[in-house]
């Protein structure tokens, strides 16, 4: 995602990492992540790429969201 220079790739490169990766930006996508530092990351990339589908991002950890899904 991050260029030598520490900028966003060029968005042609953005559409083939997410393309190789499996994710198709013209559908909805949750980003998330174990800390919900990288997901932030993802998501802006995907937003530089390609507005045209909903995007969302959980910004808590897997471990809160376990927490909270978790029935004990």
């Amino acid at each position: 995602m991050i260029a030598a220079d520490n900028t966003l790739k060029s968005t042609e490169e953005l559409k083939e990492l997410f393309a190789a990766a499996g994710v198709d930006l013209s559908q909805p996508v949750i980003f998330s992540c174990g800390k919900g530092v990288g997901a932030t990351l993802l998501k802006h990339a995907a937003d530089q790429v390609d507005t045209s589908a909903p995007r969302y991002l959980y910004d808590g950890s897997f471990y809160e969201y376990n927490k909270l899904t978790s029935h004990h």
